[in-house]
């Protein structure tokens, strides 16, 4: 009973420090300033149903180098953005609890990017 009581504190404060390192880089910086493998694809506003959609979902109603590179394939783009649309904006859970799990998912998975680019959510979020 102690252990699990430990390990949940230790998974609350592990996913509370992420969250503080996080909002302390607000710019986001790319892997060597390395472009995509595949050329971008941006289409004007209003001619592409699926870039709308994105545009829509996005705070400042524009689209990032990754919506770019999904938008090769307009299935893929469609797809990734009901998917994490659904986890970002249309669920249950209160905002800070969203934030731990996907912080925790990215201490799980270890990827860098996430913790350099996650503090712009969080303070957009006002978590």
């Amino acid at each position: 009973m102690l252990s699990t009581r430990l390990a949940f504190l230790f998974f609350v404060f592990t996913a509370l420090a992420n969250v503080v390192i996080a909002t302390e880089r607000i710019a986001v910086k790319r892997d060597d300033n390395l472009p995509a493998r595949v050329p971008y694809v941006f289409p004007p506003p209003g001619t592409d149903a699926v870039a709308d959609a994105i545009r829509q979902r996005r705070v400042n109603g524009t689209l990032l180098d990754l919506d770019g590179v999904l938008l090769q394939d307009e299935g893929v783009a469609s797809s990734w953005n009901d998917f994490f649309g659904v986890i970002r904006d249309n669920n249950s859970l209160p905002a800070t609890m969203r934030e731990l799990f996907i912080l925790r998912t990215g201490v799980q998975m270890r990827p860098t990017i996430k913790h350099e680019s996650y503090g712009a959510w969080v303070l957009w979020d006002r978590v």
